[in-house]
């Protein structure tokens, strides 16, 4: 029962929700329950999330830091398979390249464009789509220089023909 004074209200209800939230199993009641109207109300989850993003769009600083965070994530995706595909550093397969920037994933049977049809994915989704299969053979990481010179050379860098 609530209180008419709307401090007095506010205070009682949230010593109320204090000593709810301890129990485990009123707050799963409460997630289903949550769960359930989503499923139920779809278009008044959207514009929720549309008036939230209104919202938020009008802060200062939001566009900025929404930018830089998935500009991070996509870095962390990247360096990610970077990492698993040069087994722990990250450099050129063939020539030995630190700089990420240069670097990129060539596929060894040179099957990209087979690929790049099948999945319809490239750069951030392509390394997304590699994490959720767990990493598959078939890649590896060479720089653009190397990358570029084996498809001019039928499948072989020049590094390689210099050996």
């Amino acid at each position: 029962m609530g209180y008419k004074d709307k401090q007095r209200n506010r205070e009682y209800q949230h010593q109320w929700f204090n000593k709810k939230k301890l129990d485990s199993a009123w707050l799963e009641q409460r997630r289903q329950a949550r769960e359930v109207w989503r499923k139920n109300n779809p278009e008044k989850v959207r514009s929720q999330r549309k008036r939230k993003y209104l919202r938020d769009i009008q802060k200062t600083g939001f566009r900025e830091q929404e930018n830089k965070r998935k500009q991070e994530e996509r870095l962390k995706l990247k360096i990610e398979a970077f990492t698993h595909y040069s087994y722990g550093k990250i450099a050129c397969a063939c020539c030995g390249e630190t700089e990420i920037n240069f670097l990129s994933l060539d596929h060894i049977e040179n099957n990209g464009a087979k690929e790049r049809r099948q999945f319809r994915r490239g750069g951030v989704l392509f390394y997304r789509l590699l994490r959720q299969k767990d990493y598959p053979t078939g890649y590896q990481v060479l720089c653009m220089n190397c990358n570029y010179g084996k498809r001019m050379n039928n499948g072989i860098c020049p590094h390689q023909l210099r050996k």
